[in-house]
């Protein structure tokens, strides 16, 4: 068994090996769908809406076509994505990880909307594994981090000396 932390956190792009989408009723509209649903929820979310904003400015457009290229090369393995995700987001001040449980919790509530139960727990799940690898690199400096500290792709807590979480 691979515990997902011994990859490289920049290590977001889709693997090489056969290019099988994550299902085949996944289409580039659905995608398309997706990312302009959520980000849309994003740009007017009240906490997470103003550090979105004030990173991106006029530059939506640019933002949104790169999020459905990184979109279409995890759902759809297109591999057409070949941006370095993590250093952009380590460079961001101001964010922490109690952002990361509302991005995931408006991603997942617009996945299941968008995509139905079935395809967009696929999509969550995949949401899920990289907060988990932007949060390490983030606010975890190379630290080692027990797999036991996220949940469903949020930091619950400090672990204890067994590997599990701090109550």
């Amino acid at each position: 068994m691979t515990n997902r932390t011994d990859k490289s956190a920049e290590d977001i792009s889709v693997s090489s090996g056969p290019r099988t989408a994550l299902h085949e009723a996944i289409t580039e509209e659905m995608i398309e769908q997706l990312v302009l649903r959520f980000y849309d929820r994003i740009r007017t979310h009240q906490q997470l809406g103003p550090l979105f904003n004030d990173v991106i400015k006029d530059n939506w457009p640019t933002h949104l076509a790169k999020m459905c290229q990184f979109w279409r090369s995890i759902a759809l393995k297109s591999g057409e994505y070949k941006g370095r995700p993590v250093p952009k987001h380590a460079a961001l001040s101001g964010v922490n990880p109690a952002h990361f449980t509302i991005w995931l919790q408006l991603f997942r509530e617009t996945a299941i909307e968008v995509c139905g139960q079935d395809i967009g727990l696929l999509f969550i799940d995949r949401a899920e594994r990289i907060a988990e690898s932007l949060q390490l690199a983030m606010f975890f400096n190379g630290q080692f981090i027990a797999p036991a500290a996220f949940k469903n792709g949020q930091y619950v807590g400090d672990i204890s000396k067994d590997g599990m979480p701090k109550s």
